[in-house]
Formats: C-alpha cells, structure tokens, sequence
C-alpha cells in the first residue's frame, strides 16, 4: 500500500519536472519570436509549394484525359444547366472516363495533402534544436532531402492506415446494425444505442491509436542523421514501445492545458464567422435570393429575420466586411502565437518524456 503511494508520488512528481521542462521549451521559442516566425512561414511555404510540386504531374494527367474523353467538364460548371444532372449523364454515357479523371482528381487531392504535411516534419526538425536550448539555421532544415521526404511519405502511409483501420471497423458495424434494423431484428432505439456505443467506442480507439503512432515522425525528426537502414514500419513500432504505460495520462493533462490556451481566441473566431454566415443569410433572404426554404431551417430563418430586422441590406453588407477582416485577423493571429505548438508540445513530449522511459 505505501509503497503503491511512493509510486504514484513519484509518478507526480516526475511529470511536474517534466511539464516544467515542457514550459520552458515553449518559453524558449517565445523568446526567439521572430526566428521561430520566420522558420514557420519559410517551412509553410516550402509544404505548399511541396504539395503544389507533386501535384503537376496528377494534373497533367488530367489535362490530357481532359483532352481525349468525351466528357464535357467545363459544363459543370454553367449556370445554365443542372450540375447534378450532368454528372449523372457524364456517369451513365462514360463511365470509364468518368471514374477515371475522379479517381485522378482524388488522387491528386491526396498527394497534395500527404505533401504539404511534410511542414509537419520540418517543424519537429526545426524544435530538435529548440528542446536543446539551440536555433536552426533557416538554411539548414531538410527541405530537399530525399531521404526524410520519402521516408515521412512512408511513415504517414502508416499513420493513415493504422488510423483508417477502426474507422472501416466502425462503418461495417454501423451497416450492419442498419441492415438489421431494416429487416426488424432490433428497433430504432436499440440502434440509436449501438450506434452511440461504436462512436464513442470509435472515438476513444482513435485517440489511443494516434497517442501510440504519433511519435513515429517526431523520432524521425530527432535522428542525429540518416538512417538508411531503418524502415519506416520500425519508427511505427517504436512509437507504440515508448508510449506504453502512464504517459498517455500526461499526454492528455498536457492537450487540456494547451486545449484551455487555444479556446478563447478560437471561440472568438468561430463567433465572427457565425455572425458572418448568418448575416449573408439574412442578405440574400432580404434580397429574395433564397426561395424554398426547407421545414428544419424554419426556425433559423425565422431567428436571423427577429435578429437583422432593423439592419439593411447595405448595413449588413458592412458588417460582413468587418467581420471577414476581423476573422482574418484573429486567424493571423492565432498563426503567428500559436501556429505550431502542437508540433512542439510532440516535439517537446517525446524529448522530455518518452525518452526517459528508454
């Protein structure tokens, strides 16, 4: 019993060291504002124009299908025809062709994605140096090396289907349970239940998953140098060897935390672009711009009609230009104090905690 109480003071007391080492590596970069802002645009830059790169090749493929199928694809977008009627008959008379600049469209999308993500690494590069009390030098991040840009591609592939494999888990089950409410077998309530059960069910699986694979990247980042013999499967594996245990406790006592920080200005934000959504709503239905109104939106429209009741169309008009910029603002401003930190607090977790576990 006493030495179950030892135990867990320790374990406290350690974590209050560590969260303290954690504090200091935030102040650290807080310190150095404008290298660590400068770092962060550079390396943000450097993932769009990543993504853009590996996306020309997709669209050239594109172009050329363009070129060769029968598929009208600029009439999609004529206001003159009925988008969804066009597709469907694009569908049904090329099917081929149809599938085939979606599947490349997809692909494209995702290879855009996978791409910019690279920033991802280059900032737990760029806080390697920072835990350590050190800067990097904007020049010498791992922009151009093949061998981290391939290896991360790889590592993330994993990430995606570690990550993916609940989630078609989930919806096999939530078919299934709509298959036998439909022939009887259980009723409505009963499925609201199920259906309740696998989403939470759902959800905390994927937050465990994403706690014990996260790191993979982050241990790449921390490599000292290359690695050529290491697969990417093993930086996987060593993430869940070092996640084991109670550090997923102070992984979650450090989300909330940085969770509280990020809540204000985030509220703030979501609040100017609500009062933006609902003012053009009340634009376009004062200019009678919206005509059928659905049964469920009744009621909103009913609410924003009370709300805007006194303003014109020309004060809204206003408002919503204010709004617009006043969110791009907080946007910004939440980019340059706290654009990523989640990164480091990773960065930061992994160097401070996990590694002390080894």
């Amino acid at each position: 019993m006493f030495g179950f109480k030892k135990k867990e003071k320790n374990f406290y007391g350690q974590f209050r060291v560590e969260f303290k080492e954690i504090w200091k590596d935030i102040f650290f970069i807080y310190r150095n504002f404008i290298h660590w802002t400068l770092s962060k645009i550079i390396i943000s830059a450097w993932g769009i124009a990543l993504g853009v790169l590996v996306m020309i090749p997709f669209l050239l493929l594109m172009f050329i299908f363009g070129l060769i199928d029968p598929i009208n694809w600029l009439s999609i977008f004529s206001k003159e025809v009925n988008s969804q009627d066009v597709l469907l008959g694009a569908l049904a008379g090329n099917p081929f062709w149809f599938i085939t600049m979606i599947f490349l469209f997809v692909v494209l999308m995702l290879a855009f994605v996978f791409a910019t993500n690279y920033y991802i690494f280059l900032l737990a590069k760029m806080y390697f140096y920072s835990v350590r009390g050190k800067l990097l030098n904007y020049k010498k991040n791992l922009y151009f090396s093949k061998h981290y840009i391939t290896k991360f591609f790889a590592i993330l592939s994993w990430i995606v289907m570690y990550l993916l494999a609940p989630a078609i888990i989930v919806v096999g089950g939530v078919f299934f349970l709509y298959y036998l409410l439909n022939i009887g077998v259980i009723s409505v309530s009963l499925f609201s239940i199920f259906l309740f059960i696998f989403i939470v069910l759902f959800v905390i699986t994927e937050f465990y998953l994403f706690y014990r694979i996260i790191f993979s990247y982050i241990i790449l980042a921390f490599e000292k140098k290359e690695n050529t013999e290491k697969k990417s499967l093993s930086y996987i594996k060593e993430s869940i060897s070092l996640t084991g245990g109670k550090s997923i406790i102070k992984f979650v006592f450090i989300l909330v935390v940085y969770a509280f920080i990020l809540l204000p200005i985030q509220t703030i934000q979501d609040s100017l672009n609500t009062a933006s959504y609902n003012m053009s709503t009340a634009v376009a239905y004062k200019s009678e711009l919206i005509e059928n109104i659905e049964a469920e939106d009744v009621k909103y429209f009913e609410y924003i009609t009370k709300k805007y009741k006194s303003n014109t169309s020309e004060e809204l008009l206003d408002k919503i230009s204010l709004y617009t910029k006043l969110s791009f603002f907080v946007y910004f401003l939440r980019y340059f104090l706290f654009g990523g930190i989640g990164v480091l607090l990773l960065s930061s977790f992994y160097y401070h905690v996990l590694l002390r576990k080894k």
